[in-house]
């Protein structure tokens, strides 16, 4: 006798990502159904017939415990993460599931990565951090790093958005209340605070022969807080994350890091009118749209770089998610309760990177500079 299908619940599957997930996910041909919840989940259009839509607030635990209750996999494309936090992860491990989710958040994932001992307790296993960055950049990170056995200088994390990218509520939020007056960087393997303005003064990046000397933004990733525990990661000087984003004006940068009086306030009408200008963009003329996420490390005798671009950060964060699923539902992952990022060694790298390819995303790390 068959064994039944897995059931798998996207929270927050009527958003873009959620729905990439879902396309994905049954795109893969496994013995799975895919399930959507969220506030309107109803309303959500271009989805497989197949797949149940649920109406429910999230912010009622009791509902969400019985929802949950009734699915092997929750992943969370539900945001802002600063939001909700760990509170959806924390019902994910009283009802001993397994969690994915893409979260981009410092703030949030501090509070996933306190839930490891319940989660371990619990026989619960979460996969934190599944999405773009980190999670795919993290990916890029340890390719180059993982190439050298001596110790690189420096390294990081870049990454562009052109001028066309469009972004859900959640990016944008997520994007403008991390712009503050520090950024969390790695100095000899352990994080370490300093002024924005400090580090972002005349901070650029070449991403490529028509993207050059791009002014940067400095941000505080989660990968902070995890790559320390990884051997190759623990070998580099000093690591940071930053990224450019065409047609953003570099002097409201300031403004928004020192902004404190109803910061929250300006910060989610600025979310409103960005969101609504890139509706009417999208409405309009076509735009080119291109992300590239960008990884380096700077040896003593070269610079090694690992660089991948699509035309959506949707999809890079779906595509993410939905291959590190497929691989717990083909048992690549072994069931490991507690929670972990894609560092830990209960994720082969080199399957990822196969799955990656096969979705046409390639992952090779070159030298970019040859002393």
């Amino acid at each position: 006798m068959k064994n039944p299908p897995k059931r798998v619940l996207v929270a927050g599957g009527n958003g873009v990502t959620g729905k990439l997930i879902v396309r994905y996910l049954t795109g893969f041909k496994l013995p799975v159904q895919v399930d959507i919840a969220a506030r309107t989940a109803l309303r959500a259009q271009n989805l497989p017939e197949q797949v149940r839509k649920i109406d429910i607030d999230f912010q009622n635990k009791k509902a969400t415990s019985a929802l949950f209750r009734q699915y092997d996999i929750i992943i969370l494309a539900i945001g802002p993460f600063d939001i909700f936090k760990a509170s959806l992860h924390e019902i994910c491990v009283s009802e001993q599931k397994i969690c994915i989710d893409i979260n981009d958040s410092y703030e949030a994932a501090s509070e996933i990565y306190k839930l490891k001992k319940d989660a371990e307790h619990h026989q619960s296993m979460i996969l934190t951090g599944m999405g773009l960055a980190p999670g795919l950049t993290t990916l890029l990170l340890l390719e180059v790093l993982q190439q050298n056995n001596e110790t690189a200088q420096s390294g990081g994390v870049r990454m562009f958005f052109s001028n066309g990218i469009n972004s859900g509520k959640a990016s944008i939020y997520t994007m403008l209340i991390n712009f503050i007056s520090h950024v969390f960087i790695l100095s000899n393997g352990k994080a370490y605070k300093t002024l924005s303005k400090k580090i972002e003064k005349d901070a650029y990046y070449t991403f490529n022969e028509s993207l050059k000397h791009k002014p940067l933004i400095y941000y505080s990733s989660p990968e902070i807080q995890t790559l320390p525990l990884n051997k190759d990661c623990s070998r580099i000087r000093q690591l940071d994350f930053a990224f450019h984003l065409e047609g953003m004006p570099m002097n409201i940068i300031p403004f928004l890091r020192g902004l404190k009086i109803f910061r929250k306030t300006i910060i989610k009408f600025l979310c409103k009118s960005t969101y609504k200008k890139q509706k009417k963009q999208q409405s309009g003329q076509p735009v080119e749209t291109l992300v590239i996420a960008s990884a380096f490390g700077q040896f003593d005798n070269c610079i090694k770089h690992c660089q991948v671009s699509s035309k959506s950060s949707y999809e890079l964060t779906a595509l993410t998610a939905s291959l590190v699923a497929e691989m717990v539902l083909k048992g690549e992952i072994v069931e490991t309760n507690g929670v972990h990022s894609i560092e830990s060694d209960i994720i082969s790298k080199p399957i990822l990177k196969t799955r990656f390819e096969r979705e046409g995303i390639k992952i090779n790390p070159e030298i970019v500079n040859q002393s």
